[in-house]
């Protein structure tokens, strides 16, 4: 495993002209990026162990909203197309909960037109 600093060292370009995108991707390993998922607010970084969490509202919503992506994903057996395009919405874990933006999230990220 290499620290940031050894991983910096083997770049030939000086570390001050990297963008941020860039030394974060040379930190994280090949596919650790995978489980990143949410970033550390300044409030547990600096409290450590004092730190208590607090109930995330949007995180509960974005959860209930893809058990309810979920559900009629598993209840659909009349239309095949429109379940295989729920299985596949399901799949994700950003999925809009608001109509236009979940409208453009399925023209653009799932392909589907109609």
């Amino acid at each position: 495993t290499f620290e940031k600093a050894e991983k910096l060292k083997l770049i030939p370009i000086h570390v001050d002209h990297l963008s941020p995108v860039l030394i974060v991707m040379l930190i994280f390993r090949e596919n650790d990026y995978k489980k990143h998922t949410q970033c550390v607010t300044e409030a547990q970084r600096y409290q450590g162990h004092l730190y208590e969490a607090k109930e995330n509202k949007g995180a509960l919503k974005q959860n209930s909203w893809m058990d309810h992506v979920r559900v009629a994903a598993e209840s659909c057996k009349h239309n095949p197309q429109l379940k295989g395009l729920l299985v596949r919405i399901a799949q994700n874990d950003n999925v809009p909960r608001k109509k236009a933006k979940f409208l453009n999230f399925i023209k653009n990220s799932m392909k589907s037109y109609e």
